[in-house]
């Protein structure tokens, strides 16, 4: 009996064995894994309603939370970017003339096993996103990686709440415009051809048919030939070119709160969020401003990302700057000492060295290794020409004149009109014009914002123009010359000065306002802010209020020449405390307890107060440290101060 060998029978199915694709499962990728190469590009519309019947089986579309997702290619395979970076370009890729956008380096402390595979491909580095070339590269390097976006399929394809919504968009009269929203008053929308010009929606409709082809649209007046593949608008009659771009549109974008401690500070709205001064900001994860608790903050560009400067390096900035006449400030080596992981972290972004700003070039320079110039730029809360909030910025404009002294622009008396200050920051904040045309004294004159000069082209003169918040007047003088100034009812100054008083006085009738100046006490008050902001990090340390306080006129005198002290103050706010100077809130007579019958005794001084920590009982302080007593910790009415180095007079003011 023989027996059959079962390699005799296996000899076809050996055949078919060895050549069959081994079986794999296949399993449904989500935004959220690193890997990302989907067989279908797009973002699996049934996914964000959970209800994907091809789920558990593997889905062919990339399942995610949102209608986009951003990825990079490497070695032929796609990967997911991180949740935050995916936010990050699509906020830039929804701006039509946003071209490219840097993606901040990734903090190996926060990124997760998701992050800790990306960083073995981006490293950490800072990537700059290209959107025509649809590439990013490393900041500052040669690394290169082809990047897409993955959405939704177009409403011009399906119809669904969650259908990606895309806009067209071509380049005039070097500004982007949306197809079919642009009307001719003369041509009641009808083109030559009879038809309404062509929408966004009917081009993506059309788009989404053949995207490598082309078609017929009308545009105003005119018909064109827009090449899909091209991305070109050509005119028939005239041949022009111009370019044409499609932009997404999602409400669902989100940007993150980003606070001035932090230590990155790249916001997509350079300004400070009014609503943070005082407030709480309603929209909170999506408001693109810096969220501050000042109207001003002061950040440098390092690999293309900007990051806010620690207190005491922004303070010497801020102070320099409020200045006219300096050109540049000297900003302290960083000391992370008292600066816990913020320090260690702008060590390795500044290094231990001094830096100069220039305020022209707006760079700073490290001192001891030329050529390391960094970008640095100022926020500040909008313009007042821009909003009416309270914590708005009121920017003014100077020009250097034939003295070389600095002069507000439209305060010269003269008869004829003259541009003013508030003229100009309409025009500059517009955005509309590089240059306009001016007036002052000397003549007409052509100003550029670019150069930040005047220029009269028939006698080819050039004067230097700046722009700074409205306290840079007072900071100026004060660090120049020794004077008392009485200011014009009719002045922006006078004004702001009077405003303090409509918070504690009604109706005040005010007869004179004068600003106090003195060079020496100015100095002293400010190189005590820099003794404060060197030696501590928190907040509350450079807590500075304007206080008043009502004293008799015939120590007015003795008090702009020096400080002013305890024997200057009415005997009655002397016994508040011993030995110590008592600063108000209020500025009412009465709530000083002055013994005169009448106010026109005394004169009530406006006071800069360094503030610092407050505490309700008197208590030894740490050597460095600035504190004040205060009567209550929720709302106080009254500052006790026992260092004279914290306060400095500005204004006189005789009711």
């Amino acid at each position: 009996m023989s027996v059959r060998s079962p390699d005799r029978k296996a000899g076809f199915d050996k055949k078919v064995i060895k050549h069959a694709a081994p079986l794999q499962w296949k399993r449904t990728l989500r935004s959220y894994y690193f890997e990302g190469n989907v067989e279908n590009p797009e973002i699996c519309i049934e996914s964000l309603n959970f209800h994907c019947p091809d789920d558990r089986d593997g889905c062919s579309s990339l399942h995610a939370e949102k209608r986009w997702q951003w990825q990079i290619l490497h070695k032929n395979e796609w990967y997911n970017l991180l949740q935050r970076q995916s936010d990050l370009l699509e906020r830039s890729f929804q701006i039509v003339d946003k071209e490219q956008v840097v993606i901040p380096a990734l903090d190996p402390s926060n990124s997760g096993q998701h992050g800790e595979k990306l960083m073995d491909l981006l490293g950490e580095y800072n990537w700059r996103a290209d959107f025509q070339k649809m590439v990013i590269t490393q900041v500052n390097g040669e690394a290169i990686f082809y990047l897409r976006r993955l959405s939704t399929p177009s409403s011009g394809k399906l119809k669904n709440k969650y259908s990606s919504d895309f806009k067209w968009f071509r380049h005039e009269n070097e500004s982007w415009v949306e197809f079919g929203q642009c009307v001719d008053i003369h041509s009641d929308s009808i083109t030559e051809s009879g038809l309404p010009e062509t929408t966004s929606h009917e081009i993506e409709k059309q788009y989404q048919k053949n995207q490598s082809r082309y078609m017929t649209v009308n545009v105003l007046n005119f018909k064109a030939k827009l090449d899909f593949f091209k991305m070109e608008l050509t005119y028939k009659k005239s041949k022009k070119v111009i370019s044409v771009r499609r932009r997404p549109k999602n409400d669902d974008v989100m940007y993150p709160a980003v606070w001035s401690h932090y230590i990155m500070g790249h916001v997509e709205i350079p300004e400070i969020c009014t609503n943070t001064i005082e407030d709480k900001c309603a929209l909170g994860n999506g408001c693109g401003r810096l969220h501050s608790d000042a109207v001003w903050q002061w950040q440098f560009m390092h690999d293309g990302v900007w990051y806010n400067l620690p207190r005491a390096q922004r303070g010497a900035l801020e102070r320099s700057f409020l200045d006219l006449w300096e050109d540049n400030a000297e900003i302290p080596a960083i000391n992370p000492e008292v600066m816990g992981f913020t320090g260690v972290k702008m060590l390795s972004l500044l290094g231990k060295g001094k830096y100069l700003a220039e305020f022209d070039n707006m760079t700073m320079l490290e001192l001891n290794r030329p050529g390391t110039n960094l970008k640095i730029r100022r926020l500040s809360t909008p313009s007042t020409v821009k909003s009416v909030d309270e914590s708005a910025t009121n920017f003014v404009w100077f020009f250097k004149n034939k003295g070389q002294s600095w002069e507000e622009f439209g305060c010269a008396e003269v008869v004829s009109p003259l541009t003013s200050s508030y003229d100009i920051e309409k025009c500059y904040e517009s955005g509309k014009w590089d240059t306009m045309e001016v007036s002052i004294a000397d003549g007409i004159f052509e100003l550029s914002f670019t150069s930040m000069m005047l220029k009269n082209s028939n006698k080819q003169e050039e004067m230097k123009v700046r722009r700074r918040p409205e306290c840079a007047r007072s900071g100026e003088i004060h660090l120049r010359t020794r004077n008392q100034v009485t200011l014009s009812v009719a002045s922006r100054e006078f004004w702001h000065v009077k405003k303090y008083l409509f918070q504690s006085i009604v109706s005040p009738e005010i007869k004179s306002i004068k600003r106090v100046q003195n060079p020496r006490l100015w100095n002293a008050f400010n190189k005590r802010l820099d003794e404060v902001s060197s030696n501590n990090s928190t907040y509350e340390m450079l807590n500075i209020h304007t206080l008043f306080q009502w004293v008799d006129k015939n120590f007015v005198e003795d008090i702009c020449r020096d400080k002013f002290k305890w024997k200057h103050q009415c005997e009655e706010v002397k016994s508040l405390c011993d030995r110590s100077l008592v600063f108000f809130r209020s500025a009412e007579f009465q709530h000083t307890s002055c013994p005169s019958p009448t106010v026109k005794d005394h004169r009530l001084l406006v006071f800069k107060v360094l503030v610092g920590k407050i505490r309700t009982s008197k208590g030894d302080s740490h050597p460095g440290e600035c504190c004040s007593e205060v009567d209550n910790a929720y709302i106080p009415n009254r500052y006790v101060k026992n260092d004279k180095r914290d306060y400095c007079l500005e204004y006189i003011i005789e009711m």
